[in-house]
């Protein structure tokens, strides 16, 4: 009996070990055959392996060279996974085969414990493709999306500026045109704000949205974005509102200059004057002579603010103040609170005129005159 369970214990242990020489007999001749493919999609075993698991892996991975270069489906088709702290690279494989996205979680876990990324997998949220390939998945599961994507609307940006911004954050699914589309009120906004009845005729969202810092969950699209953007703005629009009722400017005027005061400004304490300088003008009817409305004219798509090396009372365009009285269509920018404050809360002045200093202090010289103006010209 002892030797009949001698013999059986030895069969045992010999047909686990023809069993492991044909499984890495056929990696190796799988390998030979698709050594260029190996190679690439394999590649070098984790460091932590001991060498016989690193053999036995990569014979194991060599057999299935053709699945592991396969996909779930050749339609793309997005798919959001989550993944819970202290998951398993078993316990994924297993949820990412219920819901499509591989069909087998053997092969995955094991080429991730065969690169060592069994141990990398990262807790929260990814944005995963039927199309991707295991090596593809495995190596994205060490890649979380962060759970907030933050942006920041400067102050002195266009809307064209801020919907190219947005495009380009990889974990946003934001669209430039459709952005730009529901911004010019060409599309319909994606919710209700009290600011939109108040809008003059043929008026834009330019202007009315407020720079800041802003978070959004991972996969935004243009309306949820938008949305947020708007929010925020309603309120202070409101108060805008009524605080430009001490005026003789509407809040969309006040808007207007002071998106204007914006792109003059560098420094902040320069603003009041700046603003009264502009209102001055107004008030006598003259031209605001502004260079950045003519910049706003003049923009195309990788130059939003062009430089003006020419006469600019050759340009006819609406929002040329070199040549219409009064002030632009429309803001040019999205104003700093600082600059609407500003225009709110002008500084008093008989300025008619200033331009950039001379020091590189990016500060301003102002004038009473024209020949006061030109004697403040910087030397060629």
């Amino acid at each position: 009996m002892r030797v009949l369970r001698k013999l059986t214990s030895s069969l045992r242990s010999l047909w686990l070990a023809l069993t492991l020489l044909m499984v890495l007999a056929i990696g190796v001749i799988t390998a030979f055959r698709f050594m260029p493919s190996v190679v690439e999609i394999i590649g070098s075993p984790s460091d932590q392996l001991a060498p016989g698991q690193a053999f036995m892996l990569g014979g194991y991975l060599a057999s299935r060279i053709t699945d592991l270069r396969s996909s779930a489906s050749s339609e793309p088709h997005s798919v959001a996974f989550e993944v819970d702290m202290g998951e398993s690279a078993t316990t994924v494989a297993t949820r990412l085969v219920a819901i499509g996205l591989i069909t087998d979680a053997h092969l995955l876990s094991n080429y991730m414990r065969y690169k060592g990324l069994d141990v990398l997998i990262e807790t929260g949220y990814f944005e995963l493709n039927t199309t991707q390939t295991i090596p593809e998945i495995a190596s994205a599961l060490t890649d979380a999306m962060p759970s907030e994507i933050q942006i920041r609307l400067w102050e002195g940006w266009r809307i064209e500026q801020l919907a190219h911004s947005l495009s380009k954050q990889n974990h946003l699914d934001v669209d430039e045109e459709e952005f730009i589309g529901h911004v010019k009120l060409e599309t319909t906004l994606p919710g209700n704000y009290l600011f939109v009845d108040a809008l003059p005729e043929g008026a834009t969202l330019e202007g009315l949205l407020r720079p800041g810092k802003y978070s959004f969950p991972p996969g935004a699209t243009a309306a949820i974005v938008l949305d947020q953007l708007l929010t925020v703005a309603d309120p202070q629009l409101t108060l805008l509102r009524l605080e430009a009722r001490k005026t003789d400017l509407s809040w969309y005027e006040v808007l207007t200059l002071a998106s204007i005061v914006q792109r003059e400004t560098i420094h902040d304490d320069e603003g009041p004057l700046i603003a009264g300088v502009f209102l001055h003008r107004l008030e006598i009817g003259m031209p605001l002579s502004a260079d950045p409305t003519t910049q706003y004219g003049l923009a195309y798509p990788g130059n939003w603010w062009p430089r003006l090396t020419f006469d600019p009372r050759q340009v006819s365009h609406p929002y040329n103040t070199y040549i219409t009285i009064g002030l632009p269509p429309g803001p040019i920018c999205s104003p700093s609170s600082v600059s609407i404050r500003s225009v709110l809360y002008p500084e008093t002045t008989d300025y008619l005129y200033f331009r950039a200093a001379c020091d590189g202090s990016n500060r301003h010289n102002f004038a009473y005159t024209y020949e006061q103006h030109l004697s403040n010209a910087c030397d060629p």
